[in-house]
């Protein structure tokens, strides 16, 4: 999701269902709304993705995107949905079958996938960034732009492929049209061109931000060279980062905007593309394992980098596979936070989980038998990488399910896993003395008390 909240508190939106949901950055559901999505979207959410802008919300789905007013709800419970404008135009009828979109989905060498709308023989979409005319489109050959608060079309421009790429800076588009070999920049509250330049070079466009594209390159030599990834302001064509990496290397972008590029044995690679040069850092790291794909979250100014070492995706979409070094980032400074990463194995991070928390939860469920499950749970301390709570064999009453709230008057950190309740209390006291013998449970694996200094090995710290 992209948020830009104007100093308001920070929410994140989850879909559930037919339900939009927010949420506070300590856990707690702030709002819900209905959005009935369309029958085309049923099968898969590849290309869903969320933009807050103010109390304005931008979902965008595979066939069609649509804009909320939170705050209405918020005050009424009513139907906050303003508009939804579909992004194709299938044309079925008596002799012509209604098509649903299909997603085209690639994977690169740097451990993501890029994912591209298509209609079999009929026309290209794809949704470019909210400006402060409203939000720009392309819909087949055309390039256009939808007023945000009422769906009407303000203008458009035709003439277009599916190799363009939309990115936006002020009150500027920049339309990036390698197929021509230029960009146009148009002012995005009529459409009128400013200006053009030539472009050259064969790139793969990955995402922008702020008029700032990212894409890089990728060849078929076998063995291939290293990936170049580039970022450069579409506005004037000026190239502000070039990094060349080896085969193995993994990146990923958070929230749109902080990107992180791993080398493996090599360096750990950090920029906000808000200003590139001024927050670009280059860490030296070193790891015994094989990284197959990263995945960065953000909690606050903490950016928690997560690495896989070739554990599949869980099924939830929910949850991201954690197995091998997580490392912390400074959003502000680039500067790592930990003197050394922690390395979980086989884990899951559930994406629900507060961002204002300053500790992270991580869990593997499982189950010995139909009436028998347990979990392995650990509770992290972000600010230092140590661990603060852990547990091998959590027992639980189910084999699904993920809450958690922060409390912070109280001081503590409410989580419901498998239908069980589990409470941590932060302080600041030393922890009590170890007792002599333990009774009633595993004495070779006690639950830990939450502290500073604990550590466990099965999770590496």
């Amino acid at each position: 999701m992209i948020a830009e909240r104007y100093g308001r508190p920070e929410l994140s939106v989850a879909l559930s269902s037919s339900m939009v949901v927010l949420r506070t950055g300590e856990g707690d559901d702030r709002a819900h709304f209905e959005f009935p999505g369309a029958s085309a979207d049923a099968a898969s959410s590849a290309m869903t993705r969320a933009t807050l802008r103010g109390g304005l919300l931008l979902i965008e789905r595979n066939s069609e995107i649509a804009a909320f007013d939170i705050y209405r709800n918020s005050i009424s419970r009513g139907d906050a949905m303003l508009w939804r404008h579909s992004l194709f135009s299938p044309g079925s009828g008596t002799g012509q079958p209604f098509a649903t979109p299909e997603i085209a989905t690639v994977n690169t060498r740097l451990g993501f996938t890029l994912s591209q709308r298509q209609m079999p023989g009929r026309q290209h979409s794809m949704v470019g960034p909210l400006t402060p005319a409203g939000v720009v489109l392309q819909i087949g050959n055309r390039v256009l732009l939808l007023d945000a608060l009422t769906g009407r079309e303000i203008w458009s421009r035709e003439g277009y492929d599916n190799r363009v790429r939309l990115t936006a800076a002020g009150l500027q588009i920049a339309i990036v049209n390698p197929s021509a070999g230029m960009v146009q920049v148009v002012d995005c509250r009529d459409g009128a061109e400013i200006r053009r330049y030539e472009i050259r070079g064969e790139w793969i466009s990955w995402l922008s931000y702020n008029g700032m594209q990212v894409d890089f390159s990728e060849s078929r030599i076998v063995p291939p060279p290293p990936t170049t990834v580039r970022v450069w302001n579409a506005m004037d064509g000026e190239e502000a980062l070039r990094l060349e990496v080896p085969l193995g290397s993994c990146a990923e972008i958070c929230e749109g905007r902080f990107l992180v590029v791993l080398e493996p044995n090599a360096f750990l690679h950090y920029c906000d593309l808000r200003d590139p040069q001024k927050t670009y850092a280059r860490h030296p790291i070193q790891t015994d394992l094989n990284v197959e794909s990263i995945s960065v979250q953000r909690f606050e100014n903490r950016l928690v980098v997560l690495s896989n070492s070739g554990r599949a995706r869980p099924a939830q979409e929910d949850m991201l596979p954690v197995s091998g070094d997580v490392y912390a980032v400074d959003c502000q400074t680039g500067e790592l936070l930990w003197n050394k990463p922690v390395r979980l194995f086989d884990m899951q991070f559930p994406k629900s989980q507060p961002r204002q928390s300053p500790f992270m939860f991580v869990y593997r469920i499982h189950s010995q038998g139909v009436d028998d499950h347990r979990a392995s749970v650990a509770l992290i301390d972000l600010r230092s990488g140590r661990l603060a709570y852990s547990n091998r064999s959590l027992p639980l009453r189910a084999s699904m399910g993920f809450a958690m709230n922060l409390r912070t008057q109280q001081q503590t950190i409410d989580v419901g896993l498998g239908a069980r309740s589990l409470r941590f209390t932060v302080t600041e006291e030393t922890p009590p003395p170890q007792p002599v013998f333990h009774f009633g449970g595993d004495v070779g694996n006690p639950r830990a008390p939450l502290e500073n200094g604990f550590g466990d090995a099965l999770f590496g710290r």
